[in-house]
């Protein structure tokens, strides 16, 4: 037998739809799972005793799954009218690169004047697509079995969203010291 929800007409408040307690904890669950690696590397190399070159680099990529279950007799408002239930699913797969690269100067030249410089460019890569199915179980299909296949097919929404945004960037400093008192 079919477990349904109890929530007596009088309780719902006329327009105010509401859903009992328990039903709305253990029969309208929501899951996310997050699969999530970040990897960074840094190296550094002295070409002269004065003269170095150093890059950095940083990666963090995440795999998401999002899941919810209405159960059947759900309040048909959340359920998009349907009597078997409802579900949703949705992916997501996010991507950051940054990535930089410093050439650095530390030079004295005579006894009274030094010299500090970098230059670089750097580099950060976000990406995010997500692609989701929801939509109420069929009619003739089983009550309460949740996967994308046994969605009606004509309430049933499929979603594909995503963004992209890059910047880049270049930069420089110099400062000359004389007698280590005055810098410009």
């Amino acid at each position: 037998k079919l477990m349904e929800q109890f929530w007596s007409d009088d309780m719902e408040g006329g327009d105010l739809r509401m859903q009992n307690p328990y039903w709305i904890a253990y029969r309208n669950p929501r899951n996310t799972d997050k699969k999530r690696y970040m990897l960074s590397l840094a190296a550094s190399y002295d070409i002269l005793p004065w003269l170095n070159l150093s890059g950095r680099v940083r990666l963090d990529n995440s795999n998401t799954l999002y899941t919810q279950k209405l159960y059947a007799t759900s309040n048909s408002t959340i359920t998009d009218g349907g009597e078997n239930g409802h579900y949703t699913e949705a992916r997501g797969y996010n991507t950051q690169t940054y990535g930089d690269l410093m050439l650095t100067v530390n030079k004295s030249f005579v006894e009274d004047w030094s010299l500090n410089a970098t230059v670089g460019a750097s580099i950060n890569n976000i990406k995010a697509d997500e692609l989701s199915y929801r939509g109420p179980i069929r009619e003739n299909g089983l009550p309460n079995v949740f996967n994308v296949f046994d969605l009606d097919d004509v309430k049933k929404r499929a979603e594909k969203t995503g963004w992209h945004d890059q910047t880049q960037s270049l930069f420089a400093s110099v400062e000359v010291g004389w007698q280590r008192m005055l810098y410009l």
